[in-house]
Order: structure tokens, then C-alpha cells, then sequence
């Protein structure tokens, strides 16, 4: 099986495992905040150790304790665990981090155990997402190709994201999660029924056209650790789109349609149209183009987030006092989501590509725990926007924009150095490929 595709119908598969990932994201973002909130206020009493927490904390400020407590220790457990993923196998790992989100989502919907399911469940969404990730990408030999079809897995993850934050605001908290645990439950059978066609890290590791191992003081390290650097950058910015800063402006700032006021959230659910819309076209675009390297795409994708983020901080100072255009934003929300496509997948296609076959576990997860941080970053985007204005504010990013296309620019003819430094003459790393003229 080395070396060939695995079938149709194995792929479709991931790709509904992909977006049961994106409904637990969605339901979590939906309804954690909302339900312990809820839970201290109206029946502390009922849930384990909340009655303690409530004494030295208000219902407010436990919230906001319990939930970033949660992330960051079910985060950092979470990762620990994705990071030996290649040691016990992708497949074995992605199981067993399914397993734990069925139980996980279980407790979380029982009121009594609801603290400690938010623990567990943070252990499994933090292990599942570069695990998954690895072993969709590992299922391809072809960059270009591998690039295509991540871009597909990434965009059926938003579309789902989307998809169940519009369901979770109709229906009671606990069938969010029971709907998770039928997801993670599901997302199991359909991995067992593909598990023997499905390649692992042992399968990529004796393909002769995977990367070569890593070696004592590998250049690519270091090519990974700037690509780190720059991914904090554009993550840090990206959640201010996806955060809270955003969120604020479009209720403050953003004019009424007639009469009818566009929800914030909107443009978010915008977001996830557009990528569903775009990424055929995109990938068409890079398949007819293969001349174009992976850094020349994430310089593309700072460049559109510095056009969208410029174009909202120069109608704000413009604005009249009907406030922003509707149509402005989501003229905005186009070429953020086209700045999204070029640069997330990109990234999550150029690891199993550049680094080794046996270790595409590891720095996909090293790559998700920098993403993570990018989001813990991006909570600051609230109270410096209140703090400078909207004008102010979208001027910050498209600094920030700018700072990392054009730190790109420099570091790109060093990224393709040291990335060609470890290729050997059977492989054909993301950054090589045009030099290897279009794969017949």
C-alpha cells in the first residue's frame, strides 16, 4: 500500500471525521461560556466543586477562571499526548483520543460531572486536531496534491463549525454535547472501517519519496521554528477577525441595512461561506501554478489580511454617523477569508511535505500548540480596541500584516536554503517543487 492513494471512499471518511472535529469546536465555542456561567448562577450546588470555587470567586469571574484553567492544562496534557502520536501510531492515537471524547462530551452533558468533563474534553480536542490532521496528510505522496486536499478537510471543518454554532443557540446546552459524543462515537466506526487502508507513519516512513529523517543539527529546524514565528503572527491576527475585537466592532460600528441590523455573528458564518465558495478555486488556481513555492502563499495570505483589516480602519475614519457599510465588512470578510485559505492549509500541507515522515505528529502538534498561543494572544484584542478605537486599532494590524509579509519576504531565500539542504535526491519538499518542473 506504500505509496498509493487510499480509495474514495477512505478519504470521504476523513473528511466526516474532519467536520465532526469542526462541530466539537463549535459547540464548545457556543456553549461553554454561556452554560458555566449559567450553572454558578442558577445551581452551583448541583455540579462537583463549584460550590468551592464559588466561595473565594464570583459566578463572573469563575468563568472565566474555570475555562481558561481548563485550556491551558487539558491543552497542555492534550498536546503531550498528540506529540507521541508517531511513537504509537496516528491511527491508534486518533483513536484513542475519539474514545476520550466520548466519554469526555458524557460527563460534560451530566450537570454533577460538568467541570470535569470540561477537563477531559479539553484533553481530547487539544490531542485530536493535529493528530487527525497528520493522518489525513500523510495519506498523500503528491505535495500539490496534498495541499488540495487539505484545503478541502480545512474548509468541511468550518462549514461545520458554522453549522453547529447556528444549531447550538436553539436547542438545550446538554444536547450539544450529546451530539459530540454521538460525533466522536461515529468518527470511531468510520475510522475502523477504513483503519486497513488507511496509511500510518510507519507506511510514510519507507516511501522513497518522503523527506529524509531528521539528522544532527538539520537546517530544517530551523526553517520550521521561523515558520513558528510567522504563524504565531498570523494566527495572533486572524483571531481578531474570529475573536472578540471583531465581534465588538460589528455591534458598534457597522450601519443598519434599512432597518434591519446585521447580527456580528454573521460575518462570521460569511467567513465559512466564502471558504466553502473560494477553495475550489484556489486550489485550481495553485494546481495550474506549480511554480509558486508554499512561503510565496503565506506572503499572499498576510498581504490579504493587511487589504482586509485596512479596508475596515479606513471606512471607520470615513464612516458618517450611519456608521459602517455592511457591504464594506463583508468586502473585508472576502479578502480575510481569502488570506485564511493561503495561509492555514498552506502550512498544514508544507509539514508532511518538508519534515519527516516519522515526526509529522510531533510538529503538526508543535505547530497547533503555537496556534494556541497566537489564541491566548488574541485575548487581548478586546481591551486594546477599547483602549485606542476601532480607527487605531485596525492600523495596529495591518502593521502587524505588513511586518510579517515582509519579514517573509526576507526569510524566504533562507527557508528555501535550509529545506534544500536536507532533501535528498529521491524527495521533492514544497519548496523544491517548481524547480522540478509540474509532476506528470
Amino acid at each position: 500500500m506504500v505509496g498509493r492513494e487510499p480509495p474514495p471512499r477512505c478519504l470521504v471518511r476523513l473528511v466526516l471525521m474532519g467536520m465532526g472535529l469542526g462541530w466539537y469546536g463549535g459547540i464548545g465555542s457556543a456553549c461553554a461560556v454561556l452554560q458555566t456561567l449559567d450553572l454558578a448562577k442558577s445551581r452551583p450546588e448541583q455540579v462537583i466543586l463549584m460550590p468551592f470555587l464559588l466561595r473565594h470567586l464570583s459566578p463572573e469571574a469563575l468563568t472565566g477562571v474555570v475555562l481558561v484553567g481548563v485550556s491551558v492544562s487539558g491543552g497542555l496534557l492534550g498536546s503531550v499526548c498528540s506529540m507521541c502520536a508517531d511513537r504509537a501510531g496516528l491511527k491508534a492515537s486518533c483513536a484513542i483520543s475519539l474514545t476520550t471524547l466520548v466519554f469526555a462530551n458524557m460527563l460534560v452533558a451530566l450537570v454533577p460531572t460538568y467541570l470535569i468533563g470540561l477537563l477531559v474534553a479539553a484533553v481530547g480536542n487539544a490531542a485530536l486536531p493535529p493528530i487527525l490532521n497528520a493522518l489525513f496528510t500523510c495519506q498523500f505522496d503528491d505535495e500539490r496534491r496534498t495541499e488540495t486536499m487539505v484545503t478541502y478537510f480545512y474548509v468541511s471543518q468550518n462549514m461545520s463549525f458554522v453549522l453547529a454554532t447556528g444549531v447550538a443557540g436553539v436547542q438545550p446546552f446538554w444536547a450539544g454535547y450529546v451530539e459530540n459524543a454521538v460525533f466522536s462515537l461515529s468518527s470511531l466506526a468510520l475510522l475502523r472501517a477504513e483503519w486497513g487502508h488507511l496509511k500510518d507513519v510507519s507506511d510514510a516512513v519507507t516511501n522513497s519519496s518522503a523527506p529524509p529523517g531528521l539528522g544532527c543539527s538539520d537546517a530544517r529546524v530551523v526553517g520550521f521554528a521561523i515558520l513558528c514565528v510567522f504563524g504565531l503572527m498570523f494566527e495572533a491576527l486572524f483571531g481578531q477577525f474570529l475573536g472578540g475585537a471583531f465581534l465588538v466592532f460589528a455591534k458598534e460600528e457597522v450601519g443598519p441595512i434599512g432597518a434591519f441590523h446585521v447580527p456580528p455573528q454573521w460575518f462570521l458564518s460569511l467567513n465559512g461561506l466564502i471558504d466553502l465558495a473560494i477553495a475550489p478555486l484556489i486550489t485550481w488556481v495553485h494546481g495550474r501554478m506549480p511554480a509558486v513555492r508554499f512561503h510565496l502563499k503565506l506572503r499572499l495570505g498576510f498581504v490579504m489580511m493587511a487589504l482586509g483589516f485596512g479596508i475596515m480602519g479606513a471606512t471607520t475614519r470615513l464612516a458618517s454617523a450611519g456608521g459602517v457599510s455592511p457591504m464594506i465588512v463583508a468586502a473585508a470578510t472576502l479578502l480575510i477569508s481569502v488570506g485564511e485559505l493561503h495561509y492555514r492549509p498552506v502550512m498544514l500541507a508544507a509539514i508532511p511535505a518538508e519534515m519527516p515522515p516519522d515526526m509529522i505528529g510531533l510538529f503538526n502538534s508543535i505547530y497547533f500548540i503555537i496556534s494556541g498561543v497566537g489564541d491566548v494572544i488574541t485575548g487581548g484584542g478586546v481591551p486594546y480596541y477599547k483602549a485606542v478605537g476601532a480607527e487605531d486599532f485596525f492600523a495596529a494590524l495591518v502593521a502587524l500584516a505588513t511586518t510579517g509579509f515582509v519579514g517573509l519576504q526576507l526569510a524566504a531565500p533562507g527557508l528555501e536554503h535550509r529545506f534544500r539542504a536536507a532533501a535528498s535526491c529521491q524527495s521533492r519538499p514544497l519548496a523544491m517543487a517548481a524547480l522540478a518542473g509540474p509532476i506528470q
